[in-house]
């Protein structure tokens, strides 16, 4: 391999697991030999104008656009580059039956992407009577804005057609199905527009275009079967010698022929005398033809005149029968509408009969309403006092409970207690939770407690180094603990990925519509592996109310602390 050859980008286009030793192997499922994984429905991932070679082979005629995807082809390649495309050919039982197949390849598909009047081919291998030029890219109104030229078509056939001619192989392959099984088409990326059809054709006469090995080894096997094919003529031959032999007349025959052919000799003689009768009777028809030609002229101006006629009184015809129609679909409405006028004219009067005896009953009900709202106003003057005292008594509860907290928190924090709680093991929160966290509770080690956190008022936050454990979550419930309820205090959350950048961030309200369980968190649009260790901050510093984090501590001597969390 040259150093020019080195330095081309080659792509083989949805290689599977046959890559084509040197090329860059594309494919929608990362396996062995696939060095990108992309879809080909979609953006390639490859500069513009960056690629030299494309190899397609058995992977075009699933794509779903196809003619999206040959303008990204158009788009990654550059001038002059070259594409091999190979492909199953469409007139076969089995590619039609097949509901992976979506894209028809033979010889037209490649028409569609080039407006060029000329190929790389011999045009009977295309001719169409609609379509006798190659390029049919315009054929539509559009411009795809792409220029595939076409450097070669080549198709391989079935066993039973090899050993025909090129020419009745193309006729076959016109009107029969199952003759050929796979083409292949060379094309040449033209991103010029200044260059005659006659020099494009000529610089792609000067070039060399690469084939998978696997094409010439089909070659070499197509010709090993003519071979075998041709092996049986001289047993042909002999078997059309003996029958020959068999066919050889015999001296009753050769009687019995010379008989026909006196026979036939008479029938021709008498045939000839036919003939010449005949001859003379067609020339008086002749004379008689002559003679009323001027008549049958003169019929066919009067029959002219009358047919002239008569396209004038059908046409007539048709105009008044479709004023007469109209008419009677004028009609028709106009009858309708009167109908729907009377049926709302009745409706309405309805209505206002209704609305009478309703407006005669509201002004009785009116009368009711009035003692009762005297009487509601008492009722509201006295439930504003007691709600004045239940005031005063809430604001009350609510300073008790904040200096509970306050008091269990600095009891927390004493040293004594906490080297209590280390020997004894410490308290375990888990069997008085309320059953909304027993989803949570389920996913932690068994022998791990699950305790208080630091509470989260008058601090950045708490953070957590954890691992998501399943891949692209789509939500995020986490355990926490407010000490005095419906305050509208909130929780926010952020995720901290690799280089301290925050990838998340979301701040939810714990009012009334809270039910005190998890607080859950949606995650939609956010792309996390299962292990991608990240940092996992929680945040609520103006919260009125005590906010503890509820924690997961693996076991009586671990220092290490997780937040009580499940990802889903």
């Amino acid at each position: 391999m040259n150093t020019l050859e080195k330095d081309m980008v080659k792509v083989d286009l949805g290689c599977g697991l046959a890559k084509s030793p040197g090329f860059i192997g594309v494919d929608r499922a990362p396996m062995p030999g696939v060095d990108v994984v992309a879809d080909l429905n979609k953006r390639l991932p490859f500069e513009d104008d960056s690629v030299d070679l494309i190899v397609a082979s058995h992977s075009l005629e699933h794509v779903a656009d196809i003619t999206a995807t040959m303008k990204e082809l158009y788009r990654i390649c550059k001038h002059g580059a070259q594409i091999c495309i190979i492909a199953p050919y469409f007139e076969q039982k089995l590619n039609v039956a097949n509901p992976y197949h979506i894209v028809p390849f033979n010889e037209h598909t490649a028409r569609f992407f080039t407006s060029s009047r000329t190929a790389g081919t011999d045009s009977a291998q295309y001719w169409h009577p609609h379509a006798v030029s190659w390029g049919l890219a315009e054929s539509d109104n559009s411009h795809l804005g792409v220029d595939f030229r076409l450097a070669g078509l080549e198709f391989f056939y079935f066993p039973e057609f090899l050993g025909l001619s090129e020419e009745n192989k193309l006729f076959a392959r016109r009107h029969m199905w199952d003759v050929c099984d796979q083409m292949v088409c060379q094309l040449v990326v033209w991103k010029k527009s200044d260059a005659s059809d006659e020099a494009v054709r000529e610089e792609i006469e000067t070039m060399s275009f690469f084939e998978p090995a696997f094409i010439n080894e089909r070659r070499k096997k197509d010709a090993t079967l003519i071979a075998q094919q041709g092996t049986r003529a001289p047993v042909m031959q002999q078997i059309k010698s003996a029958l020959g032999e068999l066919l050889q007349p015999d001296a009753a025959m050769v009687s019995r022929v010379d008989d026909l052919h006196r026979a036939c000799v008479a029938i021709e003689d008498s045939r000839s005398k036919v003939r010449a009768e005949m001859d003379g009777r067609l020339a008086q028809m002749h004379s008689a033809i002559a003679g009323n030609t001027i008549e049958i002229a003169d019929l066919k101006v009067a029959a002219a005149e009358v047919g002239h006629a008569r396209r004038l009184a059908d046409s007539e015809m048709s105009r008044m029968r479709a004023e007469l129609e109209q008419l009677a679909m004028q009609v028709t409405a106009t009858r309708d509408s009167l109908d729907r006028q009377q049926a709302e004219y009745r409706r309405q009067q309805n209505e206002l009969a209704a609305a009478r005896r309703a407006l005669d009953c509201q002004r009785h009900e009116n009368g009711h309403l009035t003692a009762s709202l005297k009487e509601q106003a008492r009722a509201v003057e006295h439930a504003s006092a007691t709600v004045s005292m239940q005031s005063v008594l809430l604001h009350q509860a609510w300073a008790d409970a904040i200096s509970w907290s306050n008091e269990a928190l600095l009891y927390k924090r004493r040293r004594v207690v906490r080297l209590t709680n280390w020997f004894r093991g410490g308290d375990n929160l888990a069997p008085n939770l309320p059953p909304a966290f027993s989803g949570l509770l389920g996913a932690i080690s068994a022998g791990a407690r699950v305790v208080l956190g630091d509470d989260l008022r008058g601090r950045p936050f708490n953070a957590y180094s954890l691992r998501p454990g399943i891949g692209n979550p789509r939500t995020l419930e986490i355990g926490v603990h407010v000490a005095v309820k419906n305050l509208a205090d909130s929780i926010g959350v952020e995720i901290v990925t690799g280089g301290d950048r925050i990838v998340f961030h979301q701040t939810i309200s714990l009012d009334h519509s809270w039910d005190h369980g998890p607080v859950r968190f949606s995650l939609e649009g956010l792309a996390l592996s299962s292990q991608e260790p990240i940092e996992l901050r929680l945040f609520s510093p103006a919260a009125s109310s005590p906010i503890f984090p509820i924690e997961v501590r693996r076991g009586r001597g671990s220092r290490k602390r997780s937040i009580l969390c499940r990802w889903s």
